[in-house]
């Protein structure tokens, strides 16, 4: 798994990350780099200060707590996060055989177009500035991310999966998860299962 799997932005300014290879990583904003090293330990580096051993754990914490910090400040106006992507949509399911025995079923999923996959209060995909699809965040049923990919459910529509051309399917499910959150808060909900569906129930008063 690449460190930008883990590190998809700087734990300590937020800036993007750029990838160095499967193991490096460097900020574009501070330029601190990271490196894996044994076990969960990345090697964090500055021109400033010592290098120095932390746990991976702690840099994806710090990640999420920014992540979680800049949703909840988001007063509607524009995106929070905005990706170049290709959507595809499932088209139904072919059986999977092992020896002449049924395995189980994978999904047919049929590209239909590259444009931009905007997260503000609702899901909206678009094309050359139209809008193909637009989503509030009460039809998403579930969401789950693969190393370059993010599929969401939605509600009576089905299954759709945005393939990112650059940035982080980490970040996307982070953020998404997040936004539901707070969507279903505000409407006096807590989310309490995210899999294999978005389970909501009352909030205590």
């Amino acid at each position: 798994m690449p460190i930008t799997d883990l590190i998809y932005k700087c734990p300590f300014c937020n800036s993007k990350i750029l990838g160095l290879g499967p193991n490096k990583a460097s900020c574009l904003g501070c330029e601190i780099r990271f490196s894996r090293s044994e076990g969960s330990q990345i090697l964090v580096e500055s021109k400033e200060n010592q290098a120095y051993l932390t746990s991976g754990d702690l840099l994806k914490t710090a990640i999420e707590t920014s992540v979680t910090d800049r949703t909840e400040s988001f007063n509607g106006e524009g995106n929070i996060l905005s990706s170049d992507s290709v959507v595809y949509r499932m088209e139904g399911c072919q059986p999977v055989y092992s020896s002449g025995a049924l395995m189980g079923y994978t999904e047919i999923m049929l590209e239909q177009e590259s444009g931009l996959l905007n997260l503000g209060e609702r899901l909206v995909f678009t094309v050359g500035g139209g809008t193909l699809y637009n989503w509030g965040l009460e039809e998403i049923s579930s969401f789950l991310i693969s190393s370059k990919a993010i599929q969401v459910y939605i509600r009576k529509q089905g299954l759709f999966q945005f393939e990112l051309t650059s940035d982080s399917p980490k970040e996307w499910e982070d953020t998404l998860t997040a936004s539901v959150n707070k969507f279903h808060r505000l409407r006096g909900n807590e989310v309490f299962a995210y899999h294999p569906v978005i389970k909501t129930r009352k909030l205590k008063q």
